[in-house]
């Protein structure tokens, strides 16, 4: 069975309502919005994002301090990574599953790290700011 396939079983278990869009499935969780990406590619990929917690700035002393707070982020947390894309900053994690992956143990660990680096990303951000 795909990831795709596991983590809409695990959603739908646990009663999270979900949409499964063309690239995966969005679901919100304790008010927040999560992309799961569905890779065709690399069945074993996975990838649990938060998009657009921050817009990125076009000012250049605005962008440090972003930089800087993403740095924290990707420095803080082993498979978590923040970065900029359409001119946003996410977070994502992102593992290798094995050919017989457990999402039951894989998603509340992903859910709780993701919510933290969150948090300390805004934390990081207040400090500089």
């Amino acid at each position: 069975m795909s990831l795709n396939q596991l983590v809409i079983d695990f959603l739908a278990e646990r009663g999270i309502a979900y949409r499964e869009v063309e690239f995966g499935v969005t679901f919100k969780y304790n008010d927040l919005d999560y992309l799961f990406v569905n890779d065709d590619n690399d069945e074993q990929y996975f990838r649990l994002v938060i998009p657009y917690i921050h817009d990125f700035p076009r000012e250049s002393r605005e962008r440090l301090v972003v930089y800087n707070a993403m740095n924290t982020v990707n420095s803080a947390f082993k498979v978590v990574k923040a970065y900029v894309d359409e001119g946003t900053v996410n977070v994502a994690f992102e593992i290798l599953a094995d050919s017989t992956p457990v999402v039951e143990d894989i998603m509340p660990r992903a859910l709780g790290l993701l919510h933290r680096a969150r948090k300390a990303f805004y934390h990081s951000l207040d400090e500089q700011l």
